[in-house]
């Protein structure tokens, strides 16, 4: 399973919600043993819980327990695809489209991005492009024209798009 597409360096002053946020909420986190990778995670933990509060999405108490404010990864995640979509609508020279639940989303899909808040597709449409969680199945479509439904739960993907839709007997 992989847990982000960026170093663990870069996950401790990150715009998105990572999994060391995650990790953070966790009420029964992993137990690290302290030599090793382990002991490098328990560092990246201890200063991203410093940057999340430095930056007001939350508090930490004496004893270092981290109280996140309401929404935090929400906020983060939000946070994330903002920046990615500035920088992405300079490099492609195309407007970014927000994806709101329950509209329908046609392009085609160009690229995939790794983000602190996970792996994204790009997908086109005409002189702009939004954002969408990635998925395996995509890849199939790379460079191809492509539909859903956006919903709280994700897209709903269309697989049958490339089909013709002539005259057929059913």
């Amino acid at each position: 399973r992989i847990l982000s597409y960026l170093k663990l360096e870069k996950l401790i002053e990150a715009e998105g919600a990572t999994w060391l946020d995650k990790e953070l909420l966790n009420r029964s986190p992993e137990r690290l043993v302290q030599t090793g990778f382990g002991n490098e995670t328990s560092f990246a933990l201890t200063k991203r819980r410093q940057w999340l509060v430095a930056q007001g999405f939350g508090t930490s108490d004496s004893a270092s327990r981290f109280q996140p404010q309401p929404r935090m990864l929400d906020q983060l995640r939000q946070r994330d695809l903002r920046q990615a979509s500035e920088t992405l609508s300079t490099e492609l020279e195309l407007k970014h489209s927000h994806l709101v639940e329950g509209e329908s989303i046609t392009g085609t899909f160009i690229r995939s991005v790794d983000l602190a808040s996970g792996k994204y597709a790009v997908v086109q449409k005409s002189r702009e492009f939004t954002l969408v969680p990635w998925r395996p199945e995509l890849e199939a479509f790379r460079g191809k024209p492509l539909s859903g439904t956006a919903s709280s739960h994700g897209i709903h993907w269309n697989w049958n798009v490339n089909r013709s839709q002539g005259v057929g007997i059913s």
